[in-house]
């Protein structure tokens, strides 16, 4: 996906600061971002990302 703020038409967004660290989610339900697209999968870069991982299995 590369780094900085990205969209794809094959329904992804990104918000990637580092090549390290990125965790993916797919989402249940399409969201739209910046109201020009619909997105149902997410990426984002953590400092953490097993952490956050961990969080989510806690909340499910």
């Amino acid at each position: 996906m590369g780094v900085g703020w990205r969209a794809g038409f094959g329904g992804h967004y990104g918000l990637i600061g580092s090549y390290q660290g990125i965790v993916e989610l797919t989402l249940r339900e399409p969201i739209r971002v910046l109201n020009l697209l619909n997105f149902t999968r997410i990426a984002v870069s953590l400092e953490e990302p097993g952490a956050f991982l961990q969080a989510l299995d806690a909340s499910a």
